[in-house]
């Protein structure tokens, strides 16, 4: 047991200064160890800052530290970044769900289509085809084949489409009767000239025709000096639309054709002719293409048949006649320059026009 000391200070004498032991470094770490003993584990102060840091919202990427920094004063000096994988939206799921189905269903409707087997429908042949078709109507014809007509389904009509005309017409005059008519185109016929009278209309008379207006004055100054006053009359033949079954009507547009094509060659080259009055034949070239375009339209009318009616036949008949009788006029003209031939073409031209119009209006 310790015993008590006394000091007594006497005279107010400075007290005395005991010495201060200085604790060495490797005390104060002892001492450390021996503390750090006593308390238990989990009551260890860490001190943190109070700044927290957060992940932003929708951040892609994630703020992670790494613990194998040393800590100062508490805190992790040291860290990264990483980039945070997103999920898949759900749209985009459904959208590449749905595109798949597309794809599939586009795809098996192709393979349907190019293995099932299809019927086509019954279709018209339009602008350009008819000369193709009369291309294989001429070859069946020539290796002997007897039906040159069209397979087209039975009862299936279509429309034929008839382009407008426009023609310049020598009017000799207009009367008033049939009969007065009648006695004006005799008299052209013995003035040996081209005669048409238009009788189940107004009662005209004409002496010639052409699809140019020039041509058509060049004649028409011709006839004046020959003591014969002609009108130049300007006549529309209105185009047409028609409802027929669709074997006739393929076989008609190849009439309308070439038909129309030969006529406007045939009235040209005529009234040409007649107009210089120079005496020239027809150049080779020239009366083959004729030949052809010929040889075309016969068998574009050898391709309808006898479904049209008894007034379109009848009215088939005379425009064959008038259209075979301007041909052969011209090839005869070629043998011997007769100007009367050149009006025997004028003649039929004016004929297988105005039968043409007349066959326009009973389809």
């Amino acid at each position: 047991m310790n015993k008590a000391r006394m000091t007594i200070r006497l005279h107010n004498e400075p007290p005395i200064q005991e010495p201060i032991h200085e604790l060495t470094q490797e005390a104060v770490q002892e001492l450390e160890r021996e503390v750090m003993k006593e308390l238990p584990l989990e009551v260890i102060p860490l001190h943190i800052r109070d700044e927290v840091y957060r992940e932003p919202r929708n951040s892609d990427f994630v703020m992670e530290h790494d613990n194998s920094i040393s800590l100062y004063d508490g805190e992790p000096q040291g860290g990264y970044y990483r980039s945070r994988s997103p999920g898949t939206p759900f749209w985009k799921l459904a959208g590449s769900i749905t595109a798949a189905v597309l794809t599939g269903l586009l795809f098996g409707s192709v393979v349907i289509r190019m293995f099932g087997g299809d019927e086509s429908p019954v279709t018209i042949p339009q602008t350009g085809t008819p000369s193709r078709i009369l291309e294989k109507a001429s070859l069946g014809a020539a290796e002997g084949q007897g039906d040159l007509s069209v397979p087209v389904e039975a009862g299936v009509t279509a429309v034929v489409n008839i382009p407008e005309k426009t023609f310049y017409m020598l009017q000799y005059g207009v009367f008033s009767t049939g009969e007065g008519a009648s006695q004006a185109e005799a008299e052209l016929e013995q003035a040996g000239l081209a005669a048409f009278g238009d009788l189940a209309g107004e009662h005209r008379v004409y002496a010639g025709v052409s699809p140019d207006r020039e041509q058509a004055k060049l004649l028409s100054s011709q006839l004046k000096g020959e003591g014969i006053e002609l009108y130049v009359r300007e006549v529309l033949f209105p185009g047409a639309q028609s409802a027929v079954f669709a074997n006739e009507a393929v076989a008609l547009d190849l009439f309308f054709e070439t038909g129309g094509s030969l006529a406007a060659e045939l009235s040209t080259l005529s009234a040409s002719m007649l107009g210089k009055n120079t005496g020239e034949t027809v150049d080779p070239e020239m009366m083959k293409k004729m030949t052809d375009l010929h040889l075309q339209w016969t068998e574009a009318l050898k391709l309808l048949n006898s479904g049209l009616g008894p007034q379109s036949e009848e009215e088939l008949k005379h425009m064959e006649q008038s259209m075979n009788s301007a041909v052969t006029a011209l090839a005869e003209y070629n043998k011997n320059r007769s100007k009367g031939h050149l009006w025997e073409v004028q003649s039929g031209m004016m004929n297988y026009i105005m039968g043409q119009k007349n066959l326009i209006q009973s389809l």
